[in-house]
């Protein structure tokens, strides 16, 4: 019994040396009505990828690189009135993860992030283009979450939103009549500090596969 106890709680550790590679999917959406006193409806979702590959620079801890792409929509309906909102994004940047073992199968895990993203959106009311904006983001994040070791090489893993952020973007934004003509053009830079206590608003799901070092 104790061989195999040991042979449990190794599965929960990463060692020196292994290989991480893996991704999460992300996907989120909503809908809402009421029929006084105007007739509103409204639908949203999104959903996101982002794969990964690292190196377990020390035991339990890994440095590595990551790519991302989203997509999201927002519908609303005014009386005649018909809004829709859809936007992307995609980018990449590096993240340094610790591993912390809870028992022989779940452990905890910190992620901080550094990425720039590209995104890009666009409004149109009953058909006809009103509204375009272009953004890059460069952000550091600081993401929590969980993992469960099915095996000897693969984890289940959960993660929450960034419960801290910082933030720098740049946006540039045109705004079209009805006949398709640019009436107003504008940028804008913003600089972000967040925390954000409701990480359960943003939940993904992903898998990854530690392969052992051969040395």
């Amino acid at each position: 019994m104790a061989i195999i106890g040991l042979s449990f709680a190794s599965q929960a550790q990463i060692t020196k040396g292994s290989t991480f590679l893996g991704g999460s999917f992300s996907f989120s959406s909503g809908s809402g009505e009421t029929a006084s006193p105007v007739d509103y409806k409204r639908e949203s979702f999104g959903w996101g990828i982002r794969p990964q590959f690292g190196k377990a620079i020390a035991t339990n801890k890994v440095l590595g690189l990551y790519v991302h792409y989203s997509n999201s929509g927002y519908e609303q309906k005014l009386g005649s009135t018909n809004i829709i909102d859809e936007g992307s994004s995609y980018g990449g940047g590096v993240f340094l993860r610790n591993y912390y073992p809870l028992n022989s199968r779940f452990s905890l895990f910190g992620d901080g992030s550094f990425g720039v993203g590209i995104n890009s959106s666009e409004r149109k009311e009953n058909a006809v283009l009103t509204g375009k904006n272009n953004a890059t983001d460069i952000s550091l994040g600081i993401t929590p979450g969980i993992s469960f070791a099915a095996g000897k090489k693969l984890h289940l893993e959960a993660s929450l939103n960034s419960l801290l952020s910082v933030a720098y973007s740049f946006s540039e934004s045109s705004t079209y009549n009805a006949s398709g003509a640019v009436v107003n053009k504008g940028n804008e830079r913003q600089f972000n500090i967040g925390a954000n206590a409701n990480g359960f608003s943003g939940l993904s799901v992903g898998l990854r596969w530690i392969l052992p070092s051969k040395g």
